[in-house]
């Protein structure tokens, strides 16, 4: 299902890939994402060659845990 107005809004506004940034320095940032059961987080695009998009929605029965590692490009 497409992403409603309010939602591609909410991930463009949003600045994070993940719940919590857990570690950064000069070379990475480290984030954890964690979403409970029927939750949606509304993340913002990063480009053509990424494989997040900017709805995750955790329609399990447990906890979704990721650990996201962003490199710096520089």
């Amino acid at each position: 299902m497409p992403l409603t107005t309010e939602e591609a809004l909410a991930g463009a506004a949003n600045a994070t890939i993940g719940t919590v940034l857990v570690l950064e320095d000069r070379a990475m940032r480290v984030w954890h994402l964690r979403l409970a059961p029927g939750d949606t987080g509304h993340f913002p695009h990063l480009g053509p060659d990424t494989a997040f998009v900017h709805d995750l929605t955790n329609t399990g029965t447990t906890e979704l845990v990721f650990v996201t590692v962003e490199f710096d490009s520089h």
